[in-house]
């Protein structure tokens, strides 16, 4: 225990902040990682995840914190030995092996009799800037209207689309119009099972809140876990306590913050996410140019600059000439980058390698890394140690483990998606095996890691929903057969928008307009731009539909948002000139048949929505025709499906987009006279009869002449 302030007996009771920090989680979420190492010391934007919790707790002022390990429990008292020295709080280290739930840890600190007023329960792999002295306060002010208050849970409110939105941590939450009192709480899901009795009072229904796993609790919580062992997690002690709220005479509160950030690392994909948040300062001041230098005594040995499009560079970083740090990249020290390199929304770790040619985008390399040339690496984890040959390709949502080595000298070796791997060395003694050189190369030291931990955290209501460390999705009914694209390398190729409004929904199209801006601004080439768009769809982890639909929404949308004039002459140059400048990126999401029918999509939802659009949209489809963007067959098959009327007389009385060598009518269901040559009234009947017989094909203008005679006109024709 620090003894850095008084004794907790000279302080009164009222007065006293504690904190207790979980170091333990409860689950193999990020397994295999977790094999050698607790997830809360993993490094986290190149600092271990628990110090950012304890550094806020310090920030907080708190007097005292209580961390609880288990799992790990020397690797953790090992970290927190620094703590010790330095922390202006008194830390206690406790230790409980076999303890495999928060109940287990609740009733071992209160058999220790260590909390003595209310106290803020949170885990150590959360990263936060919320002012959690003020929480403390907030449930207090809950006790003092409401003496059956017992807890007080913080959840946040992100977008509906940010990355950091996850099955875990995604809930619904049903709370008294009045005073936030908790009424109904579950997790968010294709189906809510709200209690008639709630819903018929006066409540706030609140979707989609993330919860941070952070409570404000009475000293009576840990009593109430020993009452009843069949509370093993937060979420059976709140559902047991709403079922029993009259018997047990106790209640529960919810606080939602107006600003702050506050994020679990609870799997992979929270990972990644939070990683960025930091890079991109939401975390503020827990970021690397200022957060990093505080935990070491002398701040000159770890400096971090910062530089614009939030690159970070810390000390010794040697960035051979032609190498490119896009954006949100951190790269520690003592690390060397070759020439031809290109990194974005990823975070290189202390003394690592990269090689020539190299493309990282979306990834997180831990400490002593080496990336040979040419090799790509999409959204996925590299621990320390970890060694790429040359040519090796890591799909999305990869982990290497600590010390694998993957590839060959004499083949490209690629990784598919959601690959596990770890040595061979380290896999269990009852089932050694040999490196898996025929799939991951002659050089490798590695094997699938395929170990699937069935107690993974979930209820058995949360059985139809597929477990996923990198994300979770709802699952219909199975299909008879896989016939159906089963080898798609996108399993998410068919998701997109249906409409324009959908874009505005999505945390990452705000983000690509800011990069196409950002682009223009520095005049970035077309090669870079691909790749940073590229880096945004792995770490938003959209769709490739999405990725041409929105960047033809913002070839488009960029120049409406700078003219003001309604003419459609200076709205036609101004677009057409936006797309002749972004023609490379076009061309290169925008190739396929699938493609070609998003983009079509685009422009046919812009119009019905912009009339300024739909003035030009002939005029746009001339132009994708020309530059080879879209094909004849596409446009006539876009249009032959096309069910607007208004916009389809529109185009129907125009030609189709098409060289000018041919002549060809994008609608010839329905000619008019302009449209019968010579050859058709060849023996042709009477002039009267010749009307009376096509009259049901023309519209009036087109029998009457400007002359106001029809004769003239057919004569002129044949």
């Amino acid at each position: 225990m620090s003894k850095n302030k008084s004794s907790g007996s000279d302080l009164k009771q009222e007065d006293v902040l504690q904190a207790v920090v979980l170091a333990d989680s409860f689950d193999f979420r990020f397994s295999p990682i977790t094999r050698s190492a607790p997830r809360v010391i993993l490094p986290l934007v190149s600092i271990p995840m628990l110090d950012y919790t304890l550094e806020a707790l310090e920030n907080a002022d708190f007097d005292e914190v209580i961390v609880f390990c288990s799992y790990h429990a020397k690797d953790i008292e090992k970290h927190l030995e620094l703590w010790q020295k330095k922390a202006s709080f008194n830390l206690i280290v406790l230790t409980l092996k076999g303890c495999f739930s928060l109940g287990d840890a609740m009733r071992d600190i209160d058999n220790r009799s260590l909390l003595r007023s209310d106290f803020l329960l949170l885990f150590g792999d959360l990263v936060t800037n919320l002012k959690l002295d003020e929480l403390i306060e907030v449930h207090k002010a809950n006790r003092q209207k409401d003496k059956s208050a017992v807890l007080t849970m913080v959840m946040t409110e992100v977008n509906p689309s940010h990355p950091s939105r996850h099955y875990d941590n995604d809930y619904l939450v049903v709370v008294s119009r009045d005073n936030n009192r908790v009424r109904h709480f579950q997790r968010s899901s294709h189906e809510f099972k709200i209690p008639s009795a709630v819903a018929k009072t006066e409540v706030n229904i609140l979707f989609g809140l993330l919860d941070c796993h952070l409570c404000i609790c009475s000293p009576v919580i840990p009593q109430m876990f020993i009452d009843d062992f069949d509370f093993q997690t937060r979420d059976d002690l709140i559902k047991g306590v709403l079922l029993n709220e009259e018997i047990m005479g106790k209640s529960i509160y919810l606080h939602v913050p107006n600003e702050g950030y506050a994020c679990r690392v609870i799997n992979p994909q929270l990972y990644c996410a939070v990683s960025l948040d930091i890079l991109r300062r939401w975390s503020y001041p827990y970021v690397p140019d200022l957060f990093m230098p505080t935990l070491t005594s002398n701040k000159e040995i770890y400096p971090v600059s910062y530089r614009s499009n939030n690159v970070y560079q810390a000390k010794n970083v040697v960035l051979e000439r032609g190498c490119k740090l896009l954006k949100n990249v951190f790269v520690g020290q003592n690390t060397n980058i070759d020439s031809g390199s290109v990194i974005s929304d990823s975070v290189i770790g202390n003394n690592c390698i990269i090689g020539k040619n190299v493309e990282i985008t979306g990834a997180y390399l831990w400490d002593n890394v080496k990336i040979s040339d040419s090799c790509i690496i999409h959204r996925s984890i590299l621990c320390s140690n970890t060694e790429l040959k040359s040519k090796v390709t890591i799909k999305d949502n990869c982990i290497l483990s600590w010390g694998v080595i993957v590839g060959d000298i004499s083949k490209t070796v690629v990784l598919e998606r959601q690959t596990q791997l770890i040595r061979a060395s380290d896999s269990e003694e009852e089932n050694k095996k040999n490196p898996d050189t025929e799939t991951y190369g002659s050089e490798t030291n590695a094997i699938t890691y395929d170990n699937i931990d069935n107690d993974d955290g979930y209820d058995e209501e949360d059985e139809t929903f597929t477990k996923d460390k990198w994300g979770i999705k709802i699952l219909g009914p199975e299909p008879e057969d896989d016939d159906d694209d089963s080898d798609s390398d996108d399993s998410n190729s068919d998701v997109g928008y249906s409409n324009v409004e959908e874009f505005e929904a999505n945390a990452y199209y705000p983000e690509l307009i800011d990069t196409m801006q950002r682009a223009e601004e520095m005049n970035t080439s077309p090669e870079n731009l691909i790749l940073e768009i590229n880096s945004l769809k792995h770490s938003y982890n959209i769709s490739i539909k999405e990725v041409n639909q929105t960047v033809m929404q913002a070839t488009i949308e960029m120049p409406l948002k700078k003219i003001q004039s309604d003419s459609a002459k200076e709205i036609a140059k101004s677009v057409l000139d936006n797309i002749k400048s972004k023609l490379p990126v076009l061309k290169n999401y925008i190739q396929t048949t699938e493609s070609q029918r998003d983009c079509l999509d685009v422009l046919e939802s812009n119009s019905k929505k912009d009339t300024k659009i739909a003035s030009i949209l002939l005029v746009l489809l001339q132009l994708l025709y020309d530059k080879d963007i879209l094909e004849e067959d596409i446009i006539t098959g876009w249009f032959n499906e096309l069910t607007d009327g208004k916009l389809r007389q529109k185009v129907s009385r125009k030609k189709l987009p098409l060289s000018s060598s041919q002549n060809k009518y994008l609608i010839p269901p329905k000619p008019t006279l302009h449209h019968i040559s010579f050859l058709h009234l060849r023996n042709a009947p009477p002039l009267t009869s010749l009307v009376s017989s096509f009259s049901h094909l023309f519209a009036p203008e087109d029998i009457v002449s400007r002359e106001g005679r029809f004769f003239p006109l057919l004569r002129k024709l044949t």
